[in-house]
């Protein structure tokens, strides 16, 4: 691990939420750790801010009267009580959506959130998703809209919005839709990224590498890299999304996978992404990563900048010119840093969907 980056990061709360973020983690280091004057209300926001509240619960249940002071355990417990309802809303309304598309004829088909969550962590309820995620063939999308449309849902956007991002050359990939009196979003993807991030699959239809229930690991292990990287590492639950994805891999053809990265411009961006699993989850890197990884001076750089962010209020989250930097620096190959110069502004500047 690079060395900023523990000495960032090397403090009891963080500590504890690292070892709590491990699947085998140890409960006496947990408790011994939650006795170095923790924060128990900075514990909570950090925990809930990073979609991590649910996962650590699972790790401190049974030692959890040791952590918390008796108004702590009444606050964790409530808050912890209020994202479970959450998610097992948007697990019904998962479920709805998908009855009722199945029902119409429609292609679509569900990635990330409570799918993402069964097949990682064998809950559908432990990953606290932000939204619901649909892949669309982009002929379907006006389809799906209308029937959500009928089922009381809203677009995000205008109508005509709407069709101006269906075109062949839009720069546009997702529309949003929200249901009345509820507090989630739907996003309906044509594709899996924006332009400027896409050659990291550049398939001539994003669902040949659709990620998650269609079987190839390598595919969903470098999409969720690619997700993590371009959301600038923001949320720790990304990482975890990667650590437990590598976990669930049995017999990974790693030198496959990092030839694939490499073929597509992101190996970086999954060098990045496994560092940062080690140092969170404990995730065990071969050997064969490892000599790779120190090779490029970038990613241990890269890693220190992404923690650094882990601590701060969602106020205080990176610049737009910190992000651009980062995103580049990402970047191995001098023809995605010039189409992302390029590309990544213009997208900045339209109104997002």
């Amino acid at each position: 691990c690079p060395a900023g980056l523990t000495m960032f990061l090397d403090t009891p709360i963080w500590k504890f939420i690292f070892e709590a973020l491990k699947p085998e983690r140890d409960s006496e280091k947990l408790v011994r750790l939650a006795s170095e004057d923790i924060d128990e209300c900075e514990l909570l926001i950090i925990c809930r801010d990073h979609g991590i509240l649910l996962i650590v619960n699972e790790s401190i249940k049974e030692v959890a009267q040791h952590i918390f002071s008796v108004t702590g355990l009444e606050a964790w417990r409530s808050a912890v009580a209020a994202s479970t309802l959450h998610s097992l809303e948007m697990h019904r309304e998962l479920q709805h959506l998908t009855r009722l598309f199945d029902k119409a004829g429609l292609p679509v088909v569900p990635f990330k959130g409570p799918m993402l969550s069964e097949s990682l962590f064998g809950d559908p309820l432990l990953r606290m998703p932000a939204d619901l995620d649909f892949l669309v063939p982009r002929e379907h999308v006006p389809a799906v809209a209308d029937l959500m449309i009928a089922e009381g849902y809203q677009l995000t956007s205008d109508r005509r919005d709407l069709e101006r991002w269906l075109k062949p050359n839009a720069r546009y990939f997702h529309c949003g839709l929200v249901p009345e009196n509820r507090n989630w979003l739907i996003e309906i993807h044509w594709a899996l990224f924006a332009g400027w991030r896409k050659t990291h699959f550049p398939q001539s239809t994003d669902a040949d590498c659709f990620p998650g229930g269609v079987g190839d690991v390598m595919e969903t292990l470098l999409y969720l890299c690619s997700h993590g990287a371009h959301h600038w590492w923001i949320e720790l639950k990304w990482v975890v999304d990667v650590d437990r994805c590598v976990r669930s891999a049995h017999d990974l053809d790693w030198q496959e996978l990092l030839t694939r990265a490499g073929d597509r411009g992101c190996l970086r961006v999954l060098l990045l992404s496994l560092m940062l699993a080690q140092k969170v989850c404990g995730l065990e890197i071969p050997e064969v990563v490892s000599a790779i990884t120190s090779k490029d001076r970038k990613i241990a750089g890269l890693a220190c900048r992404v923690s650094k962010n882990w601590a701060l209020p969602k106020s205080q989250w990176p610049s737009l010119f910190w992000k651009m930097r980062y995103l580049l620096d990402c970047r191995e190959r001098w023809s995605d840093k010039i189409g992302m110069i390029i590309d990544y502004p213009l997208m900045r500047s339209l109104s997002s969907p």
